[in-house]
């Protein structure tokens, strides 16, 4: 996904346990051991450095798409393999457990099913958050984040979402299934009516001062019927020719099938696409 962006200062929060159906490997749960041997004792850093390094613990993880795609709908937990999505909302969930003090493979899902599903409670593929906008204005009402882009350079965007419930047959859980689609549809039109600012790609570069490492970025697309096309989180990279930071960001990248650290900048990224128009 290319994407429009998002700035988001993380709120660490308690939530009640729900019950879910759940995907998940042993895999994934020798990685989430690894990580918390590796984190354990960092919950006292500051948030946005927290993020930053567990974004940076997923470097070289490989970049697989449609890994949530599973029939029926249930929590999917794959930490060996991320699309742009996923990467953004597995560090943020398990930033949120290493904070919480309570460093169980369960906590762990909870948070990730409460960031990932409206209501986190998951009934059917309608129950998740399928537009970053909404992502974004969801997870912002639950205390989790806090969209910084208007204060930021921000100018108002309005988004018209429709890209799912117009295309049924692309979606496996909606082939055939006019109930869902419809479902999907109504979310889509009160996702919509949602206020929402973007900062002109034009604009980055100025408004650098207002960005943080481990910042959550989504990039505003021109596509009809969507709002943005990529996720990722802020970096200030510090090198020889930049030592105060050059601005970029940490992702899942399709690109380079893996996550890295972006070679470009946030805004050459941010131009060198015509249907990019910007990031929240």
């Amino acid at each position: 996904m290319n994407m429009k962006k998002v700035l988001v200062t993380i709120i660490c929060m308690t939530t009640i346990y729900l019950s879910f159906s759940q995907n998940h490997s042993t895999r994934d749960k020798e990685i989430f051991d690894k990580y918390i041997k590796e984190f354990a004792n960092k919950g006292m850093l500051p948030t946005s450095q927290l993020i930053t390094e567990t974004a940076l613990f997923f470097l070289e993880t490989p970049y697989v798409a449609h890994t949530l795609e599973k029939e029926p709908e249930a929590l999917t937990v794959n930490l060996g393999q991320l699309d742009c999505t996923t990467f953004v909302e597995t560090v943020l969930a398990l930033s949120r457990t290493i904070k919480s003090g309570n460093h169980t493979f369960e906590r762990f899902m909870e948070y990730l099913q409460s960031i990932r599903y409206r209501d986190g409670v998951i009934e059917d593929y309608s129950s998740r958050i399928h537009y970053t906008s909404e992502w974004i204005s969801v997870n912002e009402k639950k205390g989790i984040l806090e969209n910084t882009t208007s204060a930021n350079g921000g100018v108002p965007v309005k988004f018209d979402l429709n890209i799912i419930s117009s295309n049924p047959d692309r979606y496996t859980q909606l082939k055939n299934n006019p109930l869902l689609t419809a479902k999907i549809k109504q979310s889509e039109a009160r996702a919509s009516g949602y206020p929402h600012s973007y900062i002109r790609k034009q604009d980055i570069e100025k408004n650098r001062s207002g960005f943080q490492n481990g910042d959550i970025i989504g990039f505003v697309t021109s596509v009809k019927g969507v709002d943005v096309s990529h996720m990722a989180f802020i970096y200030f990279q510090k090198t020889k020719e930049s030592p105060e930071g050059r601005l970029t960001f940490i992702h899942a990248s399709s690109g380079e099938m893996k996550v890295v650290v972006e070679k470009l900048t946030l805004e050459q990224y941010a131009n060198k696409s015509k249907s990019n128009k910007g990031i929240i």
